[in-house]
């Protein structure tokens, strides 16, 4: 997979939810950003 973010992808997301994924991705030393492609990679890879 190709690390290159060259996409852009705007979601409404319920406030706690945002607070939540912020101090996870916080407690492990990532941006929200980092934390919310981690959360989604992990997601697919459950998928397939």
């Amino acid at each position: 997979m190709n690390s290159l973010q060259n996409t852009s992808l705007r979601i409404r997301v319920n406030g706690a939810l945002i607070a939540a994924a912020n101090e996870r991705a916080r407690q492990q030393g990532m941006s929200l950003s980092e934390f919310m492609r981690s959360a989604l990679r992990h997601q697919l890879s459950k998928a397939a």
